[in-house]
């Protein structure tokens, strides 16, 4: 029986090339940018890890939405072709959401509906690991077409990994202990874990990245 997400991905393409299409998986809303993680749109963590196969000037793929500010989304893009530049782009876009999640707990004007900002900037900072998966997915390919990230650069991205993880067992800490924020966990509390989620296999991708000579 074929898998049940290899068939979503059959369906998409079938939708795509209908001149009938419309929707979100109509082919205006499909890219030929630099391949991306493959993701659906669930609000929850993407469960796919399906990179789609490129096509000719980049790859046919349905975008992950929302997570990236227009002017994130045209940073990456002068970064289209350079690997290494992407992965500390998206460190920066990371860090920048967890901070926003620390400046969310921290004002007091944000007490009524703190718990679903929370869970909104989450949501951003595990849409943007799954991006940054989806780029080392790409170092572990064989091409010319891509400039790959120095050991070095992928050694940043662990150690970047390695902060975020502290960030994320504060917050689940807080979440046990603080009362407060122990009221608001509920509208938070499945994100945070699909982001601990994403966050190991960013690493584990990276770690793997590291063993290729």
């Amino acid at each position: 029986m074929i898998h049940a997400r290899v068939a979503a991905v059959i369906a998409m393409f079938l939708l795509a090339a209908s001149p009938a299409a419309a929707g979100p998986f109509s082919q205006d809303n499909w890219s030929l940018d630099l391949p991306e993680r493959w993701t659906l749109d669930t609000g929850r963590r993407p469960t796919s890890e399906i990179v789609v196969a490129q096509a000719g000037a980049g790859s046919l793929v349905a975008r992950s939405r929302g997570a990236l500010t227009e002017t994130e989304t045209n940073q990456l893009r002068q970064a289209a072709t350079d690997l290494g530049k992407r992965l500390k782009l998206y460190i920066n876009f990371a860090e920048a959401r967890l901070l926003a999640t620390d400046q969310v707990r921290a004002d007091p004007k944000s007490a009524d509906g703190r718990g679903k900002l929370i869970h909104d900037r989450l949501a951003d900072f595990t849409g943007i690991l799954d991006e940054a998966s989806g780029v080392l997915d790409l170092v572990r390919i064989p091409s010319d077409r891509y400039k790959k990230p120095s050991h070095k650069g992928i050694e940043e991205f662990i150690a970047a990994t390695n902060t975020f993880d502290r960030k994320l067992k504060a917050l689940h800490a807080a979440a046990q202990a603080d009362p407060q924020t122990r009221k608001e966990r509920a509208d938070f509390q499945y994100v945070l874990e699909d982001a601990e989620d994403a966050l190991k296999s960013s690493r584990d991708l990276a770690r793997e990245c590291l063993k290729i000579e």
